[in-house]
């Protein structure tokens, strides 16, 4: 195995100790979830080599480094692919290390589009002695081909992070999206990619998205405003209690190392209920009104505790509330539900807020090579008549998950998941406080009354090229509304019309360099109702640097 060059190892040796030191203070910016970085780290933890708390995401890129250097010490132990990819990270990593580094920081004015030794190549990057800077360029272009139609997109933007002092990080990207054809998704209403707020006609929709995080940290926690997608547990497609599905909201987020055994994450969420403010609604000099929406609001406080090595379980409850921000929700250590009768009226039905609770136990190499998981959500539930089928109020989910690595011969990736969701969860009788962010789910993209099984074999050829297949079964029955959803009882599940959707998927993914990426897929996807059945094929090619 070819050992990178002597600067290089003493810089690793001494970044090392300073990450063992519990006194020690590293500036906090987050690595955005495209990045491969964490398909990789969750393999190794998977060996073993590592252990990872990854059940609130995004993680800061100090953490990612972190656990790099830890695989590095252990070198030995990598296969010569994971010893490559390692490589491969860590010079992404070159720029955070020479700022956290205090023994040895090299400083520089601006570089534009350089190389340097043990680093990657950089559009523009600056380190000072206070501050230090990145910034590179976003570029995509997609073409997907549907039912015989062609459909393009194209992706422009930028996106930044960097470091000011000893302990303030940030980040921030902007892109704009143009997407026109005659097949192209105008809602993404029943889809995994990421839900939009645009504008549409009827060959195109454009849309922006931003995406800002600035973060203060110290020795044991660290506090972050933003906006972003906080997401919250496992899935391979789609996640039980938050998702990547609805579009970037607001946040402030608060995560705290109780101890080497005890995490803790509250965030508070500024949604868009897409519910008309009737007291906002003004006129205008055009004969049109000026509305606002009704303010919507979700938080949510979490713990994650280590049982034992590779045996995690995290439990946390949500509520979503709307009209004003409210003091009793943004309190860390509180009980919302109880909270939430405080805040409603006495004797009557509680309608000021809408509470959830969730909990994940997760397991990483007991197994050998092999993670299990499972989630467990709940918006309503009642005990009292949970035994009995025709009064029972069960508006529950729930998602399990296997995944093994190196079996059955190194590099191969086999992973399955099951979801299942019952009648009603999500739903709210109050429109402002459905489980939802502009029109889309928080929480799985498959929604109410549906369930969906998935498994995923996955070759990785060399550092970087990955060929996998992927079949998926996904059933839907009816959706139902506020008014179902509060005299709810017994409700069987995929009651309605069922819609059935088999799809197998062969898919091509390529990180080039850092950040560029080349993705090709091929879609061919059965759908059933009733007795009606369609088959349709669908491929996408994909070139896109940085996102």
């Amino acid at each position: 195995m070819k050992l990178i060059n002597s600067k290089y190892t003493f810089l690793i040796f001494i970044i090392s100790l300073s990450l063992c030191n519990n006194n020690s203070i590293a500036q906090v910016a987050y690595e955005p979830t495209y990045k491969t970085s964490y398909e990789y780290l969750t393999r190794m933890s998977q060996r073993g080599l590592i252990e990872l708390d990854d059940v609130v995401l995004p993680l800061s890129r100090y953490v990612v480094y972190q656990k790099l250097t830890l695989l590095y010490i252990q070198r030995d132990k990598l296969t010569p692919l994971e010893w490559n990819e390692l490589q491969f990270y860590l010079k992404d990593f070159y720029f955070d290390r020479n700022f956290i580094d205090t023994t040895k920081q090299e400083k520089y004015g601006l570089r534009f589009l350089k190389w340097k030794i043990d680093d990657r190549l950089r559009p523009f990057a600056s380190i000072k002695k206070n501050y230090a800077l990145n910034i590179q360029p976003i570029l995509g272009g997609r073409f997907q081909n549907t039912a015989g139609s062609t459909n393009f997109k194209r992706t422009t933007g930028f996106a930044m992070y960097g470091y000011l002092h000893k302990r303030v990080g940030f980040g921030f990207s902007f892109t704009e999206n143009n997407e026109n054809g005659q097949t192209i998704d105008k809602t993404r209403a029943f889809s995994p990619e990421t839900g939009f707020l645009g504008t549409k006609s009827a060959k195109s929709i454009q849309y922006s998205e931003v995406k800002t995080n600035t973060t203060y940290n110290w020795n044991w926690g660290q506090f972050t405003v933003g906006q972003d997608q906080v997401q919250w547990g496992y899935g391979y497609r789609g996640k039980l209690v938050l998702s990547d599905k609805a579009p970037n909201y607001p946040f402030m987020r608060l995560d705290l190392k109780i101890n080497e055994n005890i995490s803790f994450n509250m965030t508070n969420m500024w949604l868009s209920s897409f519910v008309i403010d009737s007291s906002q609604v003004r006129p205008t000099s055009t004969n049109t009104n000026q509305i606002d929406f009704v303010p919507k609001y979700l938080s949510t406080h979490s713990f994650n505790i280590k049982v034992t090595r590779g045996l995690n379980f995290a439990f946390g409850e949500s509520i979503i509330y709307n009209n004003r921000l409210k003091l009793g929700y943004l309190l860390p250590l509180s009980f919302f539900r109880a909270q939430s009768h405080y805040d409603g009226e006495l004797g009557k039905t509680n309608t000021v807020s809408n509470s959830q609770f969730f909990l994940l136990l997760n397991s990483r190499n007991l197994i050998p090579r092999t993670q299990l998981f499972f989630q467990f959500f709940v918006d309503e539930m009642s005990f009292s008549k949970f035994f009995n089928k025709d009064l029972m109020r069960n508006q529950t989910g729930y998602q399990v998950g296997f995944n093994i690595y190196n079996f059955p011969i190194r590099n191969l990736t086999l992973l399955t998941d099951y979801t299942r969701i019952r009648p009603l969860a999500y739903v709210h009788f109050i429109p402002a406080q459905t489980y939802a962010s502009g029109g889309y789910l928080l929480g799985s993209w498959i929604g109410p009354n549906a369930d969906q099984w998935i498994s995923s074999m996955q070759y990785r050829i060399i550092r970087g090229l990955k060929i996998s297949g992927d079949f998926s079964i996904v059933r839907k029955g009816d959706v139902g509304d506020g008014y179902l959803q509060q005299s709810e009882r017994g409700t069987k599940f995929l009651y309605g019309t069922q819609n059935i959707f088999n799809t197998f998927s062969g898919k091509l993914d390529f990180e080039i360099t850092h950040d560029l990426f080349l993705r090709a897929r091929v879609d061919f996807q059965n759908q059933q109702r009733y007795r009606y059945s369609a088959n349709s094929k669908s491929w996408i090619i994909n070139l896109s640097y940085g996102i």
